[in-house]
């Protein structure tokens, strides 16, 4: 159970106030978060403390591949708060949900409760200053986790990996291990808690990251030309593209690349169009060459797997979960 679980009590005390339902809350359910029994039918809990677009789609992701997951099952996301676009993403997975500010979804054999518009102050939205998850953290934690003997490396050579100053790389560093993501002995670093720290690292990449790195929007008309080019070395394929390169699940229709050099030679030799509204979406790269496990022209799987779970598209999350359970780091 979360220790900072005030929201969840106040999420429920809001949804008895406005609706006049019998409501019960069970916590330390074991693979749960806990369970929400509302006038006698049991709703089986995922607490989490922000479910901005992003979060909405990494937690249905978690509940329709928990291991005990079940169609026939009640699920409900509980939130300090619930973004409106993730509003729709739970309605369209059949997920109920409940915030502090009062506003719900159940829909269940026996209750049917909408309550939308009311709305959270924007200072009381929780968002964390950490390094941890700010803009060097992102790029520290990328290495980690794509390259799994980086755990070990010197703090310089951390830094000089990842393209940060070595001051913010201890300081990461250090909030890490206060997080209980790294185990530090006596001989050497271990990565621990792989998993929850790969789904923090791909919300805060989307949050706050990528639109640092958008350089320019453009049509393209033949994206497999991308593919296909040999010409020019340093650019990488991402999102929808990449995915379909690895997987042969989806036909892209938006695409993605990672490129820090000169525009004007690349769209000339692509033909590209400048539309702010275009197919193309182009975008610096943020880390060091060296620490791109694939060393090709498609990014890592990682990288890949964060691009599609950064759309609201269930197409593109039902391919990040085919990346996801082939191996992000094969």
């Amino acid at each position: 159970m979360y220790k900072d679980n005030d929201y969840i009590y106040e999420a429920i005390a809001s949804l008895e106030d406005s609706s006049k339902l019998a409501i019960e809350f069970y916590s330390n359910r074991g693979e749960y978060d806990g369970i929400v029994d509302i006038e006698g039918e049991q709703f089986y809990m995922f607490a989490r403390k922000d479910a901005r677009l992003i979060h909405a789609n990494l937690i249905v992701n978690e509940i329709i591949n928990h291991p005990n997951y079940k169609t026939t099952k009640n699920y409900i996301v509980v939130s300090d708060f619930i973004a409106n676009e993730s509003k729709e993403v739970f309605k369209n997975n059949k997920i109920n949900y409940l915030d502090t500010s009062g506003n719900a979804f159940i829909f269940s054999k026996k209750l049917r409760v909408l309550i939308e518009g009311r709305k959270k102050s924007k200072n009381d939205i929780n968002n964390s200053n950490a390094k941890v998850f700010q803009e060097a953290g992102i790029k520290l934690i990328y290495v980690l986790l794509t390259n799994p003997e980086a755990s070990k490396c010197s703090l310089r050579e951390l830094a000089a990996n990842s393209g940060i100053a070595l001051g913010s790389v201890s300081n990461i560093m250090k909030e890490l291990e206060e997080a209980d993501f790294i185990i530090k002995t006596s001989k050497e670093r271990k990565l621990k808690n792989r998993d929850e720290l790969l789904q923090k690292w791909v919300a805060a990449y989307n949050e706050v990251l990528k639109s640092k790195l958008f350089r320019k929007a453009y049509h393209i008309k033949n994206a497999n030309d991308l593919v296909m080019n040999n010409s020019i070395a340093s650019y990488q394929i991402g999102g929808q593209l990449a995915a379909a390169e690895i997987t042969n699940y989806l036909i892209p229709k938006d695409y993605e690349i990672y490129y820090s050099d000169d525009l004007l030679d690349f769209s000339k030799q692509f033909k590209l169009i400048p539309d702010t509204n275009g197919n193309l979406k182009i975008y610096n790269k943020f880390w060091v060459d060296e620490t791109n496990a694939n060393n090709n022209r498609i990014v890592s799987k990682l990288l890949i797997y964060a691009d599609l779970m950064g759309t609201n598209n269930d197409r593109n999350r039902e391919t990040a979960q085919i990346i996801l359970k082939k191996g992000l780091y094969k």
